[in-house]
């Protein structure tokens, strides 16, 4: 994606007309991300715990997810990857990219999963949906 077009998607996703962006500015996080690929790490709070991890695109995170799963079981890599890859012809023949704007997800990689009274879960790839995050923030939070 482009300067211009980033710029465009940032601008839509901040105006946010048909309030299809929960929280426009988490959305603009992943943008930035998807756009620049630099390294952003952030802590995002839901109703049952808490997770900290880099944000990802979902391109890396679709990659990451198939090799965990090719290390557990190729059939299962195959079956699923096959589908994976003909969205992306699909996305590269028409000349579009799959935005992580207009994914109902959020990805991390080397996630810190905590829950209270649990020992915490380090998950090399972490998906959750936007609406199930009630607050976040950039960073890692401080040590307990």
């Amino acid at each position: 994606m482009g300067w211009r077009k980033a710029e465009e998607a940032g601008l839509r996703v901040l105006e946010n007309p048909d309030g299809r962006y929960p929280d426009p500015y988490l959305e603009l996080l992943r943008l930035g991300v998807q756009h620049t690929g630099d390294r952003l790490v952030v802590t995002l709070y839901l109703a049952g715990g808490v997770v900290t991890g880099q944000i990802i695109t979902l391109d890396e995170w679709e990659k990451r997810i198939l090799r965990e799963i090719k290390q557990q079981s190729s059939g299962v890599r195959n079956s699923a990857g096959g589908p994976m890859g003909v969205l992306d012809e699909r996305a590269d023949e028409q000349e579009t990219d799959r935005s992580d704007a207009d994914s109902p997800f959020v990805h991390l990689r080397d996630a810190l999963y905590r829950r209270s009274g649990c020992e915490p879960l380090n998950v090399p790839t972490w998906r959750g949906p936007i609406a199930a995050i009630t607050g976040w923030s950039v960073g890692e939070p401080p040590a307990a």
